[in-house]
Parts: C-alpha cells; structure tokens; sequence
C-alpha cells in the first residue's frame, strides 16, 4: 500500500509512452495518484487523515513545471539540468494549500487546559511545508529515477506540514466539567512504506526510531551530513551513518542532541 502503490502505478504508467497521450493526461494521473497516496496516510498521533486536498490546483502547476521542462533546448551531452522536481514542489505544496483533515477520530491527547476532546469542529493545513529540493537537478533520464527522487521529496516535505484542529472540550470545573473551544496543532503527516534508494522491492515498511531509512545511495541534496551523537539535528536533515543515508523525522527533538542512532 502507500508509497509503494503509487510508486509501482506511477512507473507502469511511465514505461507506457503510448499511454501518455500529452502533459495534461500527465498531470492529471500524477495529481490523482498523489491524493489517493495521501488519503493512504495520517497525521501523526492525531491519526486522522485528508478529506479534500488542492487537487486542482496542483494539476495546473504540473502542467506549468512539464511546461517549463519541455522548453529546454536539449544541448551536447552531459544534458542540461532539469528543474522538473523542483517545480513540481510548487504542485505539491499547492496541494497542501489550505488543505481539510477529516473530523474522526478524535484527538486522543486533549487540547491545552482541558481533560477530554468531546468533537472536531475543523481541521486544516495552515503551513504547506517546504519543498526540499530548491535547485535543479540532473536530467531525468529514466521513469524509476524520476519516481524514485519525487518520493523522496515528498516524503522529507511531509515532515515539514503544519496544522491546527479545533475542537469542542471538556474542561475541569466544579461541581463537573462544562465545554468549550480548543485548539490543537499539529505537525508532519506520514504514508507508511516506499523506501527510496533500495534496490529491494517496494514493501512497505512502517517508520521507526528517530530516522527514516533512505538507502544506500547518496540523495541528491545538500548538506548531507555524517551523523554524530549528541549533535542537535532537525526534522528533514539527510544524515550518512554506517554507508547508509536517513532523513530526520521527529519534529519533537528538533534542536535537541537526544536523537537516537540510526537503526
């Protein structure tokens, strides 16, 4: 399920040229394998998931950012870089613009000052995160590679959401509890499965300890960093340890030095 489903849809799509009949039947198959990868997630310990993201307005900005691709001059070889999966964060955050959660379940952890959430009012995304991939990177040259980088993006960018629910709670009185508003913010939202840079099949597996395996083979970010005990580190950092490479994902020791040793 999850990254791997949309990986494994994604690439047989690709690997049939006859069926991408043009940018916008591209975009449009992205964009839905996308929502329905998100719809596979949830937030953290909340455990809700998405009820309605910007699906049309991502669809757009896919057709922008192949646009943008499509008007590059191919030149001698090595090719040109491509600033495909740059742009596509554009699409990706567009997503997240505003986006609703759904009300069920209820938080499990009250809202601050109160003993029990009774119900959801809303639940939305107030930050879209940020794309961590600002340059251009080599041509993409293969559907897998293409995939592969995309996952990668997308899964450091979802650690980077934010957002807030609002609730209706009970709150400690005398002679018993009365309701009122609360509020409760979140962050990061996590899709299970779909490790990238392995050459195993796509199984999915469900994130452990303080860092999500990324592979054996270097991402192509920068300030990867070789991981150091004691060193304070933030949510997103691309760490090397034993030849391996990790992506922070606890938003709860960001600046902290108690992060654990990688696996």
């Amino acid at each position: 399920m999850s990254w791997g489903i949309f990986k494994a849809n994604m690439k047989g799509y690709m690997s049939n040229p006859i069926g991408v009949a043009s940018l916008q039947v591209f975009a449009k198959k992205l964009t839905v394998e996308y929502d329905m990868c998100m719809r596979r997630g949830i937030q953290g310990i909340n455990l809700c998931s998405i009820q309605k993201g910007n699906t049309s307005v991502m669809e757009s900005l896919v057709i922008v950012a192949l646009m943008k691709c499509f008007a590059i001059q191919k030149g001698p070889i090595p090719p040109p870089k491509s600033p495909i999966i740059k742009e596509l964060g554009n699409a990706v955050k567009a997503y997240w613009a505003g986006a609703t959660m759904n009300p069920f379940p209820i938080p499990p952890i009250p809202a601050p000052g109160a003993i029990q959430n009774i119900v959801v009012t809303n639940n939305i995304c107030i930050n879209p995160g940020t794309w961590p991939v600002p340059i251009e990177l080599p041509a993409v040259l293969s559907p897998n590679f293409f995939i592969d980088i995309f996952v990668l993006s997308a899964q450091i960018h979802l650690l980077t959401l934010k957002g807030m629910i609002y609730t209706t709670s009970m709150y400690p009185s005398a002679p018993s509890p009365i309701p009122g508003p609360g509020i409760i913010n979140w962050s990061m939202y996590v899709i299970p499965g779909g490790r990238i840079g392995s050459r195993d099949n796509d199984d999915d597996q469900l994130p452990i300890s303080d860092w999500q395996f990324l592979g054996n083979e270097k991402p192509p970010f920068k300030n990867t960093k070789k991981f150091r005990s004691n060193e304070p580190y933030f949510t997103g950092d691309v760490i090397e340890s034993g030849d391996n490479y990790y992506v922070a994902q606890n938003p709860e020791k960001n600046g902290q030095r108690c992060w654990n040793i990688p696996f």
